[in-house]
């Protein structure tokens, strides 16, 4: 098809055209029609009309003649008495329908290409737990492991349960381990120096860099602190030890506290 305009003193502009491709100006419009400038007014159209071109408004009738695919009934729905504040989604016919608000804070979660999203609450980004215990135990040569009993704080037992002793670690991932044992009462060495051991155990291991120690003399009584990062298996158990040289006899049994903090960092 071959499209020309010419624009004449007496009518205007005039667009002609033709069902073939050359560069051949036509001398005849059979078949054709001209558009005169004049007669063009909003939604104004060159229009196919059987072997002929007509220019003439765009009528309702054309929509359906221009598209190649005919539109369900239910397509199109009207966006207005909904309300404020709303979200839609199209549902398994493919019909545009209303999803429920979650609370504040939920985020807008997809369930798969053939389920309706859901509103819910975002994942914790990081999982943690500070628990605390205390154990009267001897200290000895011999690592002791030390209670761990109350849940300071924690994002959930679907993170981490607890044990007398122990912390199992629900999901898989690199952790922050930290430990602390404070003894809480005052005993003497005899003068003697002596040495505290902290370590912290995965699954009955010490974990490489998670020990801490304490040496003086006289008081054998204190604070030891240790710290490691670990990569942990789902359901890897945590424990800490704690033992104590002397070079007297003069070892006794007092409370000692322990105080474990355990942080997702991956």
């Amino acid at each position: 098809m071959s499209i020309w305009s010419s624009k004449t003193s007496t009518q205007g502009w005039r667009t002609w055209v033709k069902d073939q491709f050359d560069d051949t100006v036509p001398t005849s419009l059979t078949g054709l029609s001209d558009v005169l400038t004049a007669a063009v007014t909003d939604k104004f159209a060159l229009m196919a009309n059987g072997t002929t071109y007509v220019g003439r408004a765009v009528v309702e009738a054309d929509i359906d003649d221009l598209q190649s695919y005919t539109l369900p009934a239910d397509a199109l729905i009207t966006l207005v008495g909904n309300g404020n504040h709303k979200v839609l989604y199209t549902n398994g016919s493919g019909v545009p329908v209303e999803l429920t608000l979650g609370a504040a804070n939920t985020v807008l979660t997809s369930a798969g290409a053939t389920s309706a999203p859901t509103f819910s609450a975002p994942a914790a980004t990081k999982r943690y737990i500070q628990v605390s215990g205390v154990t009267t135990v001897t200290l000895t040569g011999t690592p002791k492991v030390l209670d761990l009993v109350t849940t300071d704080l924690t994002t959930g037992t679907g993170d981490f349960t607890v044990a007398s002793d122990l912390v199992t670690v629900k999901n898989a991932g690199d952790y922050s381990i930290y430990a602390r044992m404070c003894t809480t009462d005052t005993n003497t060495s005899g003068g003697a120096e002596h040495s505290t051991l902290v370590n912290i155990q995965v699954e009955a291991a010490d974990i490489p860099g998670g020990k801490g120690r304490q040496r003086g003399r006289e008081q054998h009584d204190g604070g030891c602190d240790a710290e490691c990062i670990a990569t942990l298996s789902a359901d890897d158990e945590v424990r800490v030890m704690v033992s104590q040289t002397i070079g007297s006899t003069n070892v006794q049994t007092i409370p000692t506290e322990c105080h474990v903090i355990i942080t997702q960092i991956d």
